[in-house]
């Protein structure tokens, strides 16, 4: 969320600033030494910060919640026969054989079907139903068809990424009469568009959007241009401009007025967010912070948070949800506001505006941020 190295500098030198000037005027630090210490320590970190130029600030929280300690479901004989009876432990259960399957194409897409978040989350009887079609599908297919499906276990892009097509072929084949045949013609492209265009008949209302983003986002800083809508849905990972051109694009589709929220939560950063109008009145909604919700507890509840995880989770702890309604979208500013801290200056833009200018420059103009 920086919106530049000069600005980030320029912040943190400022706040830097003004902690020497506290630890100074402090009488509880116990005499001239030790204000003399933190002195040090803190010019010493102004002259790496400017002479790094601050591009060693890359925060990141990356999404590794498929290799988390989970409770594992004892799956009996005959679980695997009836898959709407409990769809949820038919899943667990198929992707445990799937992974233990000598045949290496079974076996790695097994292993890749697990990583996504639609295998993780409460499953239901399509996602049941499409893992089924695919197992059977690897299992007896055709070489051409396990070729592809091999191609879609070994897609990932990254370190952190899950296959945005393997979803596309997970989706396809959960709904009602998929057909085997489907497959001669797709690719990891068309399976990755065909997820695409899915998404607006699945994200049918704000909170589906929310849940959506929080579950299949990981969150990195993104020093270079932001990154088109289709880009960041395959890459999976982005900062809070991507997030909220997303999240502004779906709840646009839903006939919402939406709205771009430009902030400073802090002299060290700018935040963007959405907000959008229904017949109740304005609301929030904070990707890219509840991504970081999702992620962040689901890594307190493995291991304790390094230091600049808790700063980030003192921040963003409860943005896991909606915000509203209120009469007037104004108001909203003042979830960003800690106590006793100053008024958080803000600008609104519309979502048209702020779409066209992506799209157009890849970032954000340099006037929205003069607040």
């Amino acid at each position: 969320d920086l919106t530049s190295n000069y600005s980030f500098c320029r912040g943190l030198i400022s706040e830097l600033s003004d902690r020497i000037r506290l630890w100074y005027s402090s009488d509880h630090l116990g005499g001239e030494t030790l204000t003399v210490r933190y002195i040090g320590m803190g010019a010493a970190c102004l002259m790496f910060v400017m002479a790094q130029g601050c591009s060693f600030v890359r925060y990141a929280a990356v999404d590794n919640y498929h290799e988390a300690e989970q409770a594992k479901p004892v799956c009996g004989p005959d679980d695997l026969n009836n898959v709407s009876e409990n769809p949820e432990l038919y899943t667990h259960c198929l992707l445990d054989r799937m992974k233990a399957m000598p045949d290496e194409t079974v076996r790695l897409l097994g292993k890749a079907l697990t990583e996504l978040p639609d295998m993780n989350y409460r499953p239901g009887l399509k996602e049941a139903m499409g893992l089924k079609a695919i197992y059977e599908t690897a299992f007896s297919g055709r070489p051409d068809e396990k070729a592809l499906l091999i191609s879609l276990a070994r897609e990932n892009a990254g370190e952190y990424q899950y296959g945005g097509s393997l979803q596309g072929l997970l989706w396809m084949a959960g709904k009602e009469g998929f057909n085997r045949s489907r497959l001669k013609d797709q690719t990891r492209e068309t399976l990755l568009d065909y997820a695409w265009e899915d998404l607006d008949l699945r994200l049918n209302s704000p909170e589906a959007i929310l849940k959506y983003l929080a579950v299949n986002f990981s969150y990195i800083l993104n020093a270079g241009p932001v990154q088109r809508m289709k880009t960041f849905f395959k890459s999976k990972y982005g900062d809070c401009s991507e997030f909220s051109l997303l999240a502004g694009y779906f709840l646009d589709s839903l006939g919402l007025e939406v709205f771009i929220l430009l902030t400073r939560p802090s002299s060290l950063y700018g935040h963007i967010s959405v907000v959008y109008r229904d017949d109740q009145g304005f609301w929030l909604l904070d990707g890219s912070r509840a991504a970081l919700t999702r992620i962040l507890e689901e890594r307190k509840a493995r291991e304790p948070l390094s230091f600049l995880d808790l700063v980030v989770w003192h921040e963003i702890k409860n943005f896991n949800r909606l915000y509203g309604p209120f009469s007037r979208k104004e108001a909203l500013v003042s979830i960003y506001e800690k106590s006793g801290q100053r008024k958080v200056p803000f600008n609104f833009i519309s979502y048209a505006t702020y779409r066209k200018q992506i799209e157009t420059f890849g970032e954000e103009a340099g006037s929205w941020w003069r607040f």
